[in-house]
């Protein structure tokens, strides 16, 4: 599956209506459509540098256009953040650091550019927000990605210790990449 150059420029004028930035980062090139992954991602080398934009074909014809864009200008984020550089220097990464990073950049994309959570069903059922990675804890929206990964990282010591469940959090909190 390729995007027509056609659908690229649509994509690309309606980007600039939440911010020129994603504009700009999207005419970096067309991106890649790739079975092998789940969703989407990006990325990136071992410096951290952003390599390439890659979708599941069948996961963006799911989609509709609101949430193509919103997935789109969450990848995006992840390059402006830094999110590659940042970590970097985790040993041992795991799904808790997708995570924070995830909820980190859906919540930047609602509270700051103008995408409503409501407007995207995929996104909004699927993805990580606070409300489903922390489900039992009163947390604010707006916090960094290191303090996400360190309420991550103690839930899952003590769910090692036998005291909350298999896996961390409530379990549904599905990733974006």
């Amino acid at each position: 599956m390729n995007l027509s150059n056609e659908e690229f420029f649509e994509i690309s004028s309606e980007l600039d209506n939440f911010h020129g930035i994603f504009y700009k980062l999207w005419l970096i090139g067309k991106p890649i459509f790739d079975e092998s992954i789940p969703t989407a991602e990006v990325r990136f080398d071992l410096e951290g540098r952003c390599v390439s934009f890659l979708f599941n074909p069948n996961f963006w014809e799911s989609l509709c256009e609101k949430e193509r864009l919103f997935v789109i200008c969450h990848e995006m984020l992840h390059i402006l953040l830094e999110h590659g550089v940042r970590i970097s220097n985790i040993n041992n990464l795991n799904k808790s650091y997708n995570k924070a990073l995830d909820v980190v950049v859906n919540h930047l994309l609602v509270n700051s550019f103008g995408f409503e959570r409501l407007e995207l069903p995929w996104v909004n059922k699927n993805g990580c927000w606070v409300d489903t990675v922390f489900p039992d804890m009163d947390i604010d929206d707006n916090e960094c990605f290191e303090y996400y990964y360190g309420l991550l990282l103690n839930d899952e010591n003590e769910n090692k210790n036998g005291e909350n469940g298999e896996n961390g959090g409530n379990g549904n909190g599905k990733i974006l990449d």
